[in-house]
């Protein structure tokens, strides 16, 4: 939309206090008149300029948006104008923004639309990358509004006649071939609509898990940052997740619940909301669905719901040594080829109806990439079976390192019949007995027999990967009816330590 003859309309207004006042303003508006005002899906005034074909859209008000139109304002009328002139030419291209242009949504570096996929490759000319069925383009014009912020770095221009996506594997620090489907997992669902799949570098000092991180980071979204600390506060990650396409964490020691809440919301996409300065009934807006990738020495992802969305990867020590100057050398001069072949195998999945029968945890991204399997010489199943397959491992290692697991593994293998069924109290009382005051001071140890019966609901799935059956708490028939849950290990070759009668609880 082109509402300069309504902003003009807007200047003459009774209220402005002089003539002078009315030309600047004129002036100003005219400025803009070839391009487009709309609105985004918070209510937020944009301008769409043409001499970029309507690629570049910049938020009026903006430190970027007043940069521009004093630098357009100064060479053509040679003429400074002060704040206030500048805040109110700014307020009312708002103004008519929001009530009168076109609403759109604004993506950040790339966006998967009716079966085509949109990268804005952070060129200063505002290039814009187009993958379809019929291969890679660079439309002068898109349907897609794309927004960009400060740190984005350009990705480079992909070389797709020497295409060669498996040159990869000589950069990263890969070892095995699942490790590496594991790899494109994660790379090529990154390019789907969500909910996304995160991963999850493990390793000890000299397993690379830093570069790494920024080799992902460069093939997906690069940035003058690479990777950055996990924040402690929610907003601080929401901002982080509106201005990047990848969130990329480096060296992490812990999740906070509050964190990891907001992470599963992240992959399916999810909002964040704080109260304007100043203002008690206006709210700041985040909306983010975005992939993720973090690292550190130890799993840190402990909750069962985060966990679930995660490939985990545990890195292996590096064998031969390099320079970071001769591995950026080496990353400079293969990513060309590497993203040649990302968008051509990207170009494949979106012609191919291969779909997957069996649809397991995050089954969006997982029917995504089985598309790519036949192009990239992979049996049909095989992502899906390494998906699998790395979840139950997570699984299983998460249960062996959770103290109350293992409590409760150690407390049913000390009964006659290897099961419990009574009260979570009960429960409760009998674990407790099993762990010193130290370890009960954890914070993941249960401080109540209601907290108990919550961590449970949580760990099903976990106590399941360990062959420990749990039926959640029901109510008994009868005047004196109570809850009643049930423990139980599947596989009873296991000889109890002591007998029911012998135990003390």
């Amino acid at each position: 939309m082109k509402p300069t003859e309504t902003i003009r309309n807007f200047s003459r207004e009774p209220n402005q206090k002089s003539n002078k006042r009315k030309k600047i303003i004129d002036q100003a508006i005219a400025l803009f008149e070839n391009d487009e005002f709309f609105k985004s899906d918070t209510n937020e005034a944009y301008i769409s300029l043409s001499s970029f074909e309507f690629r570049k859209n910049i938020r009026v008000g903006s430190g970027e948006f007043i940069d521009y139109f004093y630098y357009q304002y100064q060479q053509i009328h040679n003429q400074h104008l002060s704040s206030a002139y500048i805040k109110d030419i700014a307020q009312a291209v708002s103004s008519i923004c929001k009530h009168e242009g076109k609403k759109y949504s604004l993506h950040n570096r790339m966006v998967y639309k009716s079966n085509e996929i949109y990268i804005d490759l952070g060129t200063d000319d505002w290039r814009v990358l187009k993958i379809n069925c019929d291969g890679i383009s660079y439309p002068p014009q898109i349907p897609i509004k794309f927004i960009r912020y400060r740190g984005m770095n350009p990705l480079p221009l992909p070389d797709v006649e020497n295409a060669d996506i498996t040159a990869l594997k000589s950069i990263l620090n890969i070892d095995s071939d699942e490790t590496w489907r594991l790899y494109l997992i994660f790379i090529l669902q990154s390019y789907y609509k969500g909910p996304y799949i995160f991963i999850n570098l493990v390793g000890t000092k000299g397993t690379a898990k830093t570069w790494t991180t920024n080799v992902l980071r460069n093939i997906i979204d690069p940035r003058v940052d690479e990777s950055r600390s996990m924040p402690e506060k929610i907003r601080d990650a929401a901002i982080q997740a509106q201005n990047q396409f990848l969130l990329a964490f480096d060296n992490i020691s812990k999740v906070s619940t509050k964190m990891s809440d907001f992470f599963c919301r992240l992959s399916a996409g999810g909002g964040h909301a704080e109260r304007m300065m100043y203002k008690d009934d206006d709210e700041k807006i985040f909306f983010s669905k975005r992939p993720m990738l973090i690292n550190g020495i130890n799993n840190n992802i402990l909750k069962t719901d985060l966990a679930d969305r995660f490939i985990t990867i545990n890195l292996p020590k590096v064998q031969e040594r390099a320079s970071e100057e001769e591995l950026r050398k080496k990353l400079d001069n293969s990513l060309p080829i590497i993203l040649g072949g990302i968008y051509k195998c990207l170009s494949h999945m979106l012609q191919s109806e291969t779909t997957i029968s069996e649809l397991p945890r995050m089954a969006d991204a997982i029917n995504f990439v089985t598309k790519a399997e036949k192009y990239l010489g992979l049996n049909h199943g095989d992502f899906l079976n390494t998906f699998n397959k790395n979840q139950i491992s997570t699984e299983k290692e998460l249960a062996e390192n959770n103290i109350l697991i293992t409590s409760i593994e150690k407390f049913l293998k000390q009964r006659h019949n290897f099961s419990f069924r009574g009260q979570s109290s009960e429960l409760f009382t009998s674990l407790c007995k099993l762990r010193n005051e130290d370890e009960l001071r954890s914070h993941f140890w249960p401080k109540a027999p209601n907290m108990l019966t919550r961590m449970l609901n949580e760990y099903e799935s976990l106590l399941l990967s360990i062959g420990i059956s749990y039926t959640p708490a029901v109510k008994t028939n009868g005047s004196d009816s109570k809850k009643v849950l049930k423990l139980e290990i599947l596989n009873k070759e296991v000889s109890p330590v002591i007998n029911d009668s012998d135990l003390p609880f």
